[in-house]
């Protein structure tokens, strides 16, 4: 699940100021399943708990635009509310293209979901089984352990990507038709001079 938060930078100029980030509730296993690698420091592991120190994980373009390229490992942020803890980042990861093609990559923040509460998620599943197999099984095992939670959508990536490019191909598909029709009425012209000279 992505939401938007504010984030506070320990030791920026202004300690009120705070910045706006993507965030995302994920376990470490989401890194693997997205064959996204830390950059710097590490991923989420089982020891990273409700029970132990905060940490988040930043994106490059947090980095970059936050950060301003110093070394991020160690440096502490806090989002949300100031009574909210301080959150130790231990790993940069490459940004992610989520929001469609020639959009740009915003600054994201991502949590243990075991550290951080949220009334809904997003199941990102690897599998070489077809989707609606594996739907009807992760429905099944979600309403064995909860019985009043709903599934809103279940979409594969592949659909995903294909939504995401669905302007762009109208648009190219607009722009290659229309380059046809240029090039007939253009050897259309070219014929009818030809024929008179002749």
């Amino acid at each position: 699940e992505t939401t938007q938060t504010m984030v506070a930078i320990d030791g920026s100029r202004d300690d009120a100021a705070r910045v706006g980030a993507d965030l995302r509730r994920v376990d470490g296993d989401y890194f693997g399943v997205m064959n996204l690698q830390a950059q710097r420091g590490r991923l989420f592991t089982t020891a990273d708990r409700d029970s132990t120190p905060p940490v988040a994980i930043v994106s490059r373009a947090f980095v970059k635009q936050y950060l301003h390229d110093a070394e991020p490992i160690g440096q502490r942020i806090r989002r949300g509310v100031p009574t909210n803890p301080w959150l130790t980042i231990v790993g940069v990861v490459p940004d992610v293209m989520d929001r469609g093609v020639g959009l740009e990559v915003g600054p994201t923040l991502y949590v243990p979901y075991q550290q951080s509460s949220g009334d809904s998620f997003v199941l990102v599943i690897e599998t070489d089984q077809p989707p609606a197999r594996v739907e009807r099984a992760v429905r099944a095992a979600v309403a064995s352990i909860d019985g009043d939670r709903a599934l809103d959508r279940f979409v594969a990536l592949t659909q995903l990507l294909s939504e995401s490019v669905g302007q762009e191909r109208f648009e190219a598909v607009v722009t290659g038709a229309l380059a046809v029709l240029a090039m007939l009425l253009a050897a259309t012209g070219i014929f009818g001079v030809t024929v008179f000279l002749v």
